[in-house]
């Protein structure tokens, strides 16, 4: 039986195959009927394995012979003996050679761990093998750049970025790949905080009205202005510095005399509803570049529960009747709520 995933997840290995790369070389274990879940656990203790062998050989190197050294002038007399410094050829030979070789299995396993998370990301999913294939100029780029990704969290946007890739051949450029290879880990954790609170994919709501409800004020786990600040400067967000855009889009009817304003967050949400088909909302938000749209697919993050709460508690002041809930996608890419609670004014909501 096929598992889901399965071809896309062939199809990554053979794209390593083809590229004359890779340490552990995981296709060859399902070849012979290995479980593909045997396999990614083999595969990620083999990484774990690695790293520390490096770690170890990293000390034991930077313990060896010293390059410098000191040396006695045997033609002093006595009294006139002097420590002259003497400079060892050998052991700077010895250790340059050791670090070349920790320095390339340092980088060979951070392509192995980008790749193991590659693979997790491709397991679940059911989309078909695409018929194009990786740009292999594309993909030695990326193995390039990932070897010197020592930071997990980086690695795993790695990893996501090759199943994005392998999903959709094209869908990421250079510039991401360029961007990603100056990104610290600082930056992704900043990136990973914020998918947390971008609604319908590309907006991170600040303001309605003369009331802040998100990012600038004081709710729970929310971004302060220099990092959404910093978020612009890294060109993921727009119009931070020119206090962001307003939204005045109409609501769609969901049934006769019924119409609604849905603001999704990776798998949850606040819908909005009300029988003015003309009803705007009048936000204030930011949004994200198409850098940003990019790079925002390659993070995982949950939805900030008190951000939406803030977001349902403006609307419901606004006249709107609001719930929030789980969104699921249908199959026909229509969307549906279920255990949706309504919600109700807070006693201490907006106080001014």
């Amino acid at each position: 039986m096929e598992l889901p995933g399965e071809k896309l997840v062939i199809r990554l290995w053979e794209t390593i195959e083809k590229s004359g790369t890779g340490l552990f070389k995981p296709w060859q274990l399902r070849r012979v009927g290995i479980a593909e879940a045997e396999v990614a656990s083999k595969r990620l203790i083999l990484v774990a394995a690695a790293e520390n062998k490096i770690q170890a050989l990293g000390k034991e190197n930077s313990s060896s012979t010293p390059l410098i050294g000191l040396s006695k002038n045997s033609s002093e007399t006595p009294q006139d003996l002097q420590i002259e410094p003497s400079f060892c050829v050998d052991a700077l030979l010895e250790i340059s050679e050791k670090s070349r070789s920790v320095e390339h299995l340092r980088k060979e396993v951070n392509i192995e761990s980008a790749i193991s998370h590659a693979e997790y990301a491709l397991r679940n999913q059911s989309a078909d093998s695409p018929t194009e294939e990786i740009d292999m100029d594309w993909f030695f780029r990326w193995r390039e750049y990932v070897g010197g990704m020592s930071a997990d969290e980086l690695r795993q946007i790695w990893g996501n970025l090759l199943a994005g890739e392998v999903m959709s051949p094209g869908r990421f450029d250079y510039r991401t790949l360029d961007f990603l290879r100056s990104l610290s880990s600082v930056e992704a954790k900043l990136i990973e905080k914020l998918s947390g609170f971008v609604v319908e994919g590309f907006k991170v709501i600040h303001a309605k009205s003369a009331k802040r409800i998100a990012l600038g004020e004081p709710i729970s786990n929310g971004l302060r202005h220099g990092e959404l600040l910093a978020l612009e400067e890294l060109g993921i967000l727009g119009g931070v510095s020119s206090m962001g855009y307003v939204s005045k889009e109409t609501p769609f009817c969901i049934s006769e005399g019924k119409h609604a304003h849905i603001f999704a967050c990776r798998g949850r949400g606040v819908t909005a509803t009300t029988q003015d088909a003309a009803k705007t909302t009048g936000l204030g938000f930011y949004r994200l570049t198409k850098l940003g749209l990019n790079v925002l697919r390659l993070v995982e993050a949950v939805p900030n529960e008190a951000y939406l709460q803030e977001l349902a508690q403006a609307l419901l002041s606004d006249g709107f009747e609001v719930e929030i809930g789980d969104v699921l996608l249908n199959s026909d890419n229509t969307r549906r709520f279920e255990n949706s609670m309504k919600i109700e004014i807070a006693s201490t909501a907006h106080s001014s």
